[in-house]
């Protein structure tokens, strides 16, 4: 019992170091700050989460921090999109045009897709975007297409050098058929010549 008494001895709650509470709690004021200030910088985007089954789309139109991931967290959802519908369809694409507006006023910048959508709400200005060299190959597939032209012009001139050595062939042994047409007429003469 008296082992007991020596170890209640040895923690005494008031034995705690006021100064360490203190800091901690300093501490955690100004990660709160930093926290809040990180909120207000960070880059807002409107853009489309996925969602429905494989090769049945849904997306919902949600309002994200530009870093989380393209199904993951989000801030808020002001509406949808269903491109399985027709695009006539009301149910098509579903904004809340007051919400989009106002998280538009306070910095948020919609990708390309819902730029679209809120350029037919009126709400923003959309330009098709223009990149010509979007559409150019790579150096990996010039190189591949200048192998081709080579070989191309290389088989063109193979089957040009075969017509003309097809041609010099028929030319040169239509001339020498032509004294073999004579040789059995000679034949014949002769032979009118042995029995006559």
């Amino acid at each position: 019992m008296s082992n007991c008494g020596e170890m209640n001895d040895l923690f005494i709650p008031s034995a705690v170091n006021p100064p360490n509470l203190s800091h901690r709690a300093h501490t955690k004021i100004e990660t709160n700050e930093r926290s809040q200030e990180k909120e207000t910088n960070m880059s807002l985007k409107i853009r489309l989460a996925r969602g429905g089954s494989k090769k049945r789309p849904f997306y919902r139109v949600v309002i994200a921090d530009s870093r989380a991931p393209r199904d993951g967290r989000f801030i808020e959802k002001i509406g949808t999109y269903n491109p399985l519908l027709p695009k006539g369809s009301e149910e098509r694409v579903q904004i809340d045009a007051d919400a989009a507006k106002a998280w538009i006023e306070k910095g948020a910048k919609p990708t390309d897709r819902v730029a679209r959508f809120l350029a037919d709400m009126g709400l923003v200005k959309w330009e098709h975007g223009n990149n010509p060299n979007k559409g150019k190959p790579g150096q990996k597939a010039m190189e591949r297409i200048e192998e081709q032209k080579e070989k191309e012009e290389a088989r063109k001139q193979a089957e040009a050098d075969a017509k003309e050595a097809a041609a010099a062939a028929a030319a040169a042994p239509a001339e020498e058929e032509a004294p073999a047409e004579e040789a059995p007429a000679e034949e014949a003469a002769s032979e009118e010549k042995a029995e006559g």
